[in-house]
């Protein structure tokens, strides 16, 4: 019986070699590819959690536009008191009739309460639209106003909802986002079932 010794021979090795460096290059390729997905998706997720954030911010202050109850007011009973297609302002206390402003400058999205000094809410704004719905009594059905991103003066104490169309660039990742904001307050209820 012949005996046959462990190993083999040098064209097997070189065999082996060549697979296992193939094997290996394709499997560094592949997570060189993993990785810049991976950094994409890093850089991305941040920008998305930011910008989503801060429209949850704006959606909120103005959902609480309050209704003026201050008879003397020019405001009296508006909730909204002007609007145009980058720009709305409402009153932030119904007592005072104090108001807040977000408004588009340049690529800024800008905060201004009163005729206090405005500050930057967001920066790289790319476009912004904003549109409004109206409805005749707060549990009624909504329609858009006559002209869609500008009410007319009688149509402002019936809003009662905001549209907000915002592209922005974050960290070079363009974000587009749409949402539809319901006024707490408005058009003002007459009673407590709303109606």
């Amino acid at each position: 019986m012949k005996r046959r010794e462990l190993g083999g021979t040098l064209p097997e090795l070189l065999t082996t070699v060549v697979i296992a460096a193939c094997f290996l290059g394709l499997v560094g390729s592949a997570m060189t590819g993993l990785n810049a997905i991976w950094q994409s998706v890093m850089t991305y997720n941040p920008s998305l959690a930011e910008h989503r954030r801060m429209l949850d911010n704006v959606a909120e202050h103005v959902r609480n536009a309050q209704g003026c109850r201050n008879t003397a007011s020019a405001y009296n009973s508006q909730a909204v008191v002007a609007a145009t297609s980058t720009s709305v302002t409402y009153i932030a206390d119904k007592d005072s009739c104090s108001t807040i402003r977000y408004y588009l400058s340049g690529t800024d999205l800008m905060r201004q309460v009163g005729t206090a000094t405005p500050t930057r809410v967001a920066s790289d704004i790319t476009s912004m639209t904003l549109s409004y719905l109206k409805s005749n009594s707060y549990n009624s059905p909504w329609s858009s106003t006559t002209i869609a991103t500008t009410p007319g003066s009688t149509e402002l104490n019936l809003l009662s909802g905001v549209k907000l169309h915002l592209v922005s660039n974050v960290n070079g990742q363009s974000i587009t986002s749409d949402v539809t904001i319901r006024l707490r307050n408005s058009p003002q209820k007459k009673s407590l079932d709303g109606l």
